[in-house]
């Protein structure tokens, strides 16, 4: 193993732990000896012999503090902190364990020991910057934590379920896919709603959208439920609390109740509640939809009914959302 030459382009700890492993290598243990070896690798650009005698360095720390009190060293740290700046992980296409090792490298190298200051950096560093979850960031106490559970959020990255994704719902207690068409309710001007097939098919396809700043569906936030096929047909109930299917004079915003509640984001094949607030100022009701056996005879066709309640919740109001693409 060489000797490493201290020329202002590494940290001084990291260039005197090299100095001390090639030194044991070379069998070379005592310190006075690995002083003057390491005296004898400085850049006279660095620090000269004449410098070295001035502050009467007689360690390795000594020599270490006197190499940071350097102008290299404050441009050294500078140049580290514009490349963490700088630095991006795109998280489809970026290795993690590269990432994290260079992440770290630069905080050290850059002296960011500050477990906030290095969340800010981390948070930055990620693209897209609005697939971060805020309970990933809430929930880390250490840097270690941190990247713990962001490397756990990417094992499960092809099934969280983002912004413009298509979904299908499909009723626990019926197997049967929540779906639309261009058929009307009798004396309506909204789109029929019904649990259909058990087999999926394009009735049963649904582009899940929100208005959150992040890309991710969470459970906090409003979502809206366009049926993939039919234009402006929005995920709604009418008067009646039916589940129907429109835009104009609807409400279309829903949230969504996770019903285990193991995170804030979505994920494909999660078990939900759909939530509806329907009315205005004070006579605001909220509805969770549901659906039954109960058949609608429409066109001489059988529909299994979907609609909205305020009752008590139970197995058949809940839904898999299964992501399609």
């Amino acid at each position: 193993m060489k000797l490493p030459k201290y020329d202002g382009n590494i940290h001084p700890n990291e260039w005197i732990k090299q100095i001390q492993i090639c030194c044991f290598l070379k069998k070379i243990v005592k310190d006075d000896d690995i002083l003057q070896i390491a005296k004898t690798m400085i850049d006279p650009i660095i620090i000269n012999n004449n410098m070295i005698l001035e502050n009467n360095i007689t360690s390795l720390e000594e020599l270490n503090n006197l190499l940071k009190q350097q102008n290299s060293f404050l441009i050294f740290k500078n140049s580290s902190k514009r490349k963490l700046q700088l630095l991006k992980f795109q998280i489809k296409n970026d290795d993690m364990t590269k990432y994290i090792l260079e992440f770290r490298s630069l905080c050290r190298d850059a002296e960011i020991n500050d477990f906030e200051e290095q969340k800010k950096y981390f948070i930055q560093s990620i693209l897209p910057i609005n697939l971060i979850d805020s309970f990933i960031i809430k929930e880390s106490n250490s840097m270690n934590e941190l990247i713990k559970n962001f490397d756990d959020f990417l094992l499960n990255y092809s099934r969280i379920i983002k912004n413009n994704s298509c979904v299908a719902l499909k009723h626990i207690a019926t197997g049967k896919y929540l779906s639309s068409c261009n058929k009307k309710y009798q004396n309506s001007n909204y789109n029929l709603v019904y649990c259909g097939d058990n087999i999926l098919n394009n009735d049963a396809l649904w582009i899940i959208s929100n208005n959150n700043i992040t890309n991710l569906i969470t459970f906090q936030n409003s979502i809206t439920l366009k049926h993939k096929s039919s234009s402006n047909n929005y995920l709604s109930v009418d008067s009646d609390y039916k589940a129907c299917g429109g835009n104009e004079g609807l409400t279309i915003d829903w949230t969504l109740q996770h019903s285990k509640n193991e995170r804030n984001y979505l994920e494909s094949k999660d078990n939900v509640l759909l939530k509806i607030s329907f009315g205005k100022n004070t006579n605001v009701k909220n509805l969770t939809l549901r659906s039954h056996e109960n058949i609608l005879k429409i066109d001489n066709n059988d529909y299994q009914e979907v609609f909205a309640h305020e009752n008590r919740i139970g197995g058949i109001d809940e839904w898999c959302i299964e992501l399609i693409e």
